[in-house]
């Protein structure tokens, strides 16, 4: 029974670094995610391009993507990780100076029905390409992070698993075991005292005789 107990808290104890496991291997590939989500909010948009440079938008008026607040839903989700927050910090100047220098005087040119023409527009969008280089390096160094540290949990995780699967695959066998031992010391138990009653029954039988033998 004892071991059955301790198999039990070994199981138990498995099962909760499995479930710690899994729940950091899905964090991660929610920051990765979100990064992704970063990396197309400061995409180029040619629709924008074409809309100042042209005035034409056959879908409407064009709005930029404002990647503020997936900058912030990632500071949330790196709050565990130092060493992520500090390459982060490096994103909102530079989000802000290819907003500033890319997408805000196409936006601007686009909202107020403007046409910049070709030459601005491409001296514009050549401003933009660089900001927009020096964004994507960042987002690849953090990706690059999390890639690694989403194959290291992944493999923590495929280790928990198995783990928690050969225990409880022992705390099983352990308790028919027990109850294979429990069921054959039971019937030895009952054997034992259907023996000691009809002992009994008959030293009292006996008893009965010779006292009516003695009368």
């Amino acid at each position: 029974a004892l071991c059955v107990l301790g198999l039990l808290a070994m199981s138990w104890r498995a099962y909760a670094e499995l479930q710690e496991a899994q729940t950091w291997r899905d964090h991660t590939r929610v920051v990765l995610a979100a990064i992704d989500e970063l990396e197309r909010d400061t995409a180029p948009q040619p629709v924008l391009l074409l809309c100042a440079a042209q005035g034409l938008s056959p879908l409407g008026v064009p709005v930029a993507t404002d990647p503020q607040p997936t900058l912030k839903r990632l500071a949330e989700l790196l709050r565990d990780n130092p060493r992520q927050l500090t390459t982060l910090e490096e994103l909102p100047a530079l989000v802000a100076s290819l907003r500033r220098r890319y997408d805000e005087p196409l936006a601007a040119a686009c909202a107020g029905g403007q046409r910049l023409g070709d030459a601005q527009a491409l001296r514009i969008s050549a401003a933009g390409v660089a900001e927009r280089t020096r964004v994507h390096g960042v987002l690849q160094r953090m990706r690059a992070v999390e890639d690694g540290l989403l194959a290291e949990r992944e493999q923590r995780l495929q280790l928990r698993t198995d783990r928690a699967g050969q225990l409880f695959a022992l705390f099983a066998v352990a308790t028919v075991l027990l109850a294979v031992v429990a069921t054959v010391g039971l019937r030895a138990f009952t054997a034992r005292l259907a023996d000691t009653n009809r002992r009994l029954r008959r030293e009292a039988t006996e008893r009965g005789v010779a006292q009516e033998q003695l009368r």
